[in-house]
């Protein structure tokens, strides 16, 4: 149990085991090189409706560059009244 942006959620991360099926997962073919570390994170509020989703991996390539992508999506200011969407606009024949 954690909170996020004041929000009750319970934390959910893959593992090492989960990396070993990266590459199923990601429908790539056997053999092809994998990122050193892959995780993912997602926090559930109740009713299991996503607060916040992590997705960290870091990987060297065949000539030792190394490289790493950080994504991070959050859901804020729920329910706030001041937060309104307006329909699309209708065009007339």
């Amino acid at each position: 149990e954690e909170a996020v942006n004041g929000v009750a959620a319970r934390r959910y991360t893959t593992g090492e085991a989960d990396l070993a099926r990266l590459g199923e997962l990601l429908g790539v073919a056997a053999g092809t090189p994998l990122p050193d570390e892959f995780a993912v994170s997602v926090w559930l509020a109740e009713g299991d409706w996503p607060l916040k989703l992590e997705v960290r991996s870091r990987a060297t390539d065949a000539e030792g560059q190394a490289g790493s992508v950080e994504l991070v999506m959050e859901l804020r200011d729920l329910n706030d009244g001041g937060i309104s969407i307006e329909p699309p606009l209708v065009s007339q024949p």
